[in-house]
């Protein structure tokens, strides 16, 4: 719980507007819109708008009406601190389809159902996996996409999240989470072409030396004129690295498990498609978990 209340100090600190850093945003997702497996997903756009002055000039909207302590989770028995550590590279999909209700609880109290967007409940799920092991897993991601259409900003950019310690991921993750709501398309190409220059990133910074993995979290296929070959070469490339790409389908992706198996398959993985249940959610963190050395 001591966990719980760091994160919850930490949601508390955007909420009151004294983290001293602009954060970027986007837009508060409809309680009453689902969207499709793509897409904007009906947001209602009640947000105000700030340029981040990021490589790619990015601009996005910051959700005051986001309440961070949503993503706040019980920590669990304990800290793992004595296993390997480990660099990480998440791929993580925020298109509008994001926004649509996850009935789900928390894995040690299955009476307590609440309904959030998908992209609570994968982040709880990806907080909640890592919280055990913050001590020894070097983490960055790539959100896709980070204009609210088909954009994804580059790995650097002020926008994606830098490598940096598990524990500080999830503080920043809580913090930024206003501005990081469902909206747009799944430009999925990019994103991994993000992810690899994150990968690069990791070279030079001497993170290789640790045993590398990557997860793609998506509810979709990608459209906005993905192509898979690149995408397959990339993962492909990863895995001759010894880097295995893991593939979690949320709700929604069922119908595109083709192209999800195809990724995972090219980076010597299964995919995980989970059903938009709370024994769903519980099987998506414990998947991210078992996917982290």
């Amino acid at each position: 719980m001591a966990m719980a209340k760091r994160l919850f100090l930490a949601g508390i600190c955007v909420l009151a507007g004294a983290c001293g850093s602009a954060l970027p945003s986007d837009q508060l997702p409809s309680s009453e819109s689902s969207g499709g497996a793509t897409g904007r997903g009906g947001a209602t756009a009640i947000s105000t708008s700030t340029s981040l002055g990021g490589a790619g000039g990015f601009t996005v909207r910051l959700d005051p009406n986001f309440d961070p302590s949503i993503l706040v989770i019980d920590g669990g028995s304990g800290i793992d601190a004595d296993g390997v550590h480990s660099t990480g590279i998440i791929i993580f999909d925020r298109s509008g389809s994001m926004s649509s209700p996850w009935t789900t609880a928390e894995t040690d109290n299955p009476d307590s159902a609440v309904t959030v967007t998908k992209w609570v409940a994968a982040s709880r799920a990806l907080l909640g996996a890592l919280a055990p092991k913050q001590d020894r897993v070097t983490l960055g991601a790539v959100l896709f996409p980070s204009d609210g259409y088909c954009g994804v900003a580059p790995f650097g950019d002020p926008v994606q999240f830098a490598f940096m310690p598990a524990r500080q991921f999830i503080d920043e993750y809580i913090a930024r989470s206003p501005g990081n709501q469902p909206d747009g398309n799944t430009p999925l190409t990019v994103a991994f072409q993000a992810a690899d220059q994150a990968m690069q990133t990791a070279r030079n910074k001497g993170f290789m030396q640790n045993p590398v993995f990557v997860m793609l979290l998506t509810d979709g296929e990608p459209n906005c004129n993905s192509e898979m070959a690149p995408v397959l070469e990339i993962v492909a490339a990863w895995r001759a690295q010894g880097i295995p790409t893991n593939v979690f389908g949320l709700p929604g992706s069922e119908s595109a498990r083709a192209v999800l198996d195809s990724i995972a398959h090219a980076g010597g993985t299964e995919t995980l498609v989970v059903p938009g249940s709370a024994q769903g959610a519980s099987d998506l963190q414990g998947g991210i978990a078992a996917a982290i050395p």
